[in-house]
């Protein structure tokens, strides 16, 4: 097969795009800019459309259209033409990037997908997996933290107690505040809650980290009191700890 190509056609001064990306592996934020020639493009998932326009919607507001579908499955993008993405502050679109991609934001997988809606929430984030994704058997910092308080909290000294409990709180509290801002910005009512729990449940962790949370954020606390016996559901697979809760 021959085949020739015209170089005379081909502009070799123009500057390349610059791709700026940012994500992490088995987290579905994903944010990237684009910049050419003519344009400066954002792309995000439909998630964050809405995140992004609570944070910065001064991006909303100057871009040449509202969100478009993009190419790219599940994206969507902002473009600007350079003279209006001058006037921008552009390191607090890459603050807030890198903000949200601390944490790992959850959607439906194989296990959930046949289960669940998908409507259920608005947003499902973790502060990590608990452990190193690569080895699985290292624990991070936080991984250890909540071993620790769950499973060892009588052999624990107090001050050691206190310091993990702290580091739990200080991981959490960035990430309320930032959904609380994100809610308040449409309008709506914002409660803290646990998962349903017997009144002998209010002393385990999680409760106490929810409750700290309300506390020092001065937001209405709900609690959920749970009625009927729930079995242990650690080593249950996935759809059974579903179904568990449907039936309750």
């Amino acid at each position: 097969m021959n085949f020739s190509i015209n170089l005379e056609n081909i502009n070799f001064d123009e500057p390349q795009p610059e791709f700026r990306s940012i994500f992490r592996t088995r987290s579905i934020f994903y944010f990237q800019t684009i910049k050419n020639h003519y344009f400066y493009t954002i792309r995000v998932r439909k998630e964050f459309c809405q995140l992004l326009d609570a944070y910065l919607p001064q991006f909303i507001q100057a871009s040449e259209h509202n969100w478009k579908t993009s190419p790219k499955e599940n994206t969507f993008f902002l473009r600007f033409s350079l003279p209006l993405q001058k006037n921008l502050d552009c390191d607090q679109l890459y603050n807030w990037a890198n903000f949200i991609n601390r944490y790992i934001w959850l959607s439906l997988n194989k296990f959930t997908q046949n289960c669940l809606n998908g409507n259920e929430m608005d947003y499902c984030l973790a502060l990590d997996w608990n452990y190193n994704p690569e080895n699985k058997k290292d624990r991070t910092v936080l991984g250890e933290a909540e071993y620790a308080l769950k499973y060892r909290n009588n052999s624990l000294q107090k001050e050691i107690y206190n310091d993990y409990f702290q580091l739990l709180i200080d991981s959490i509290r960035p990430a309320y505040n930032f959904l609380y801002r994100y809610f308040t910005y449409h309008n709506g009512d914002v409660l803290i809650s646990p998962i349903p729990l017997n009144e002998q449940s209010k002393s385990k962790l999680a409760y106490q980290l929810v409750k700290n949370i309300a506390d020092t954020n001065h937001c209405t606390l709900l609690n959920p009191v749970l009625l009927q016996p729930k079995p242990q559901m650690k080593e249950l697979a996935i759809k059974d700890k579903i179904d568990v809760w449907q039936n309750i």
